[in-house]
């Protein structure tokens, strides 16, 4: 194939695309629209999970322990409530993922030596999405644990905070994500996205 031919035929549709708004619209602006649709519109990023507490104990260590979720960047406060009945009619309106319920004599129990189950009632109408905020759960749970024992503990109270820590978690796993920190799904699925509109609107070009 002869490289003037391909020129003429470049130098043609190039024509044709400027001469044709509906050609020009498919080839330079609705590829730009579907990567934003299709890169934002189905990110699984999970974050913001709107939750809210039912605190029984009402007491300084449930307070310490329900601030842990509410400066966590997955999760977006939305308050206290009374009682169960107003946490029940939020998860079933979907106005919030995730009830944390703190039971009474909470702090007690802890610093009687006992354990003390908190109760996390998450939306599970989305399977992976639920499991993902049951991960979150699970992580912030245990830095607040790590918390809760070093304010209990009179042998590691009086060193510092960072020397307890190493104390009451001799081991450490460090975790880190290359190429993709944050692990944000548009990273990953634009590349792949980019690939499937290419092809999908080359064909809308064809006369």
């Amino acid at each position: 194939m002869k490289l003037g031919r391909v020129l003429a035929v470049v130098h043609k549709e190039w024509h044709e695309i400027l001469r044709d708004r509906i050609y020009f619209l498919l080839a330079f602006i609705l590829p730009p629209l579907l990567m934003l649709v299709f890169c934002y519109g189905i990110s699984q990023d999970v974050e913001n999970v709107p939750f809210a507490v039912v605190d029984y104990d009402r007491s300084v260590t449930s307070r310490d322990y329900a601030h842990h979720f509410i400066v966590s960047r997955y999760f977006d406060y939305r308050g206290h409530l009374g009682a169960m009945n107003d946490a029940d009619r939020l998860l079933a309106n979907g106005n919030v993922g995730l009830v944390l319920v703190i039971p009474e004599r909470f702090e007690e129990r802890l610093f009687s030596g006992q354990p003390a189950a908190i109760q996390a009632l998450v939306d599970g109408t989305f399977p992976q999405r639920a499991r993902t905020v049951q991960g979150y759960i699970e992580m912030i749970n245990a830095i607040a644990s790590v918390s809760c024992r070093w304010a209990m503990c009179p042998s590691v109270s009086a060193v510092s905070t960072a020397r307890a820590l190493q104390l009451l978690q001799p081991l450490r796993l460090e975790v880190r994500y290359l190429y993709n920190p944050e692990l944000r799904s548009v990273w990953s699925v634009s590349a792949s996205m980019m690939m499937f509109i290419l092809i999908m609107t080359a064909p809308l070009l064809a006369r």
